[in-house]
């Protein structure tokens, strides 16, 4: 990534290209994405426009696969906006389309998983004061749940 970032395309390429065979060797598919999306950046960048789409595409379909959905979400992007550049619109939007559909998925899960740890916290501070805590452990139990429900509170 830093190398791309820097302008260094080729020898990004070159490390991109390394991680690829490094994690199809170990069947490491999640940084097999990866490095398939760093590639097709680069590959891009380089001006092999057909290789950096192949690239980005089957990144992304590694992301739909095994995720995680950040890499989805930026192998989407990137070729969507590739797709455009290459005057390939309908593919484009459809790229724009699954990247968008999977922030949205991912923001609503994130939204589900923050409201059941919030009832955990409850549930446990609730049991601690119950319980009237004991043990030195049991009273920092009960003074962490507090305190993390505390934290979550709005103070107005």
């Amino acid at each position: 990534g830093w190398l791309m970032g820097a302008g260094r395309y080729g020898e990004s390429a070159t490390v991109a290209r390394e991680a690829l065979v490094a994690a199809e060797t170990a069947g490491a598919r999640v940084e097999e994405g990866r490095a398939r999306s760093n590639l097709g950046q680069d590959l891009v960048s380089l001006g092999e426009m057909e290789a950096g789409i192949a690239e980005l595409e089957a990144a992304r379909r590694l992301g739909e696969e095994v995720g995680p959905v950040d890499t989805l979400i930026v192998a989407s992007a990137n070729l969507a906006y590739h797709l455009i550049v290459a005057d390939r619109f309908d593919e484009a939007y459809a790229a724009a389309i699954a990247g968008g559909d999977a922030a949205h998925n991912a923001r609503a899960l994130r939204a589900v998983l923050a409201e059941r740890v919030h009832t955990e916290r409850v549930r446990q501070y609730v049991e601690g004061y119950t319980a009237m805590p004991e043990t030195r452990e049991e009273v920092a139990a009960a003074e962490a749940s507090a305190a993390h429900l505390l934290a979550e509170e709005p103070w107005e």
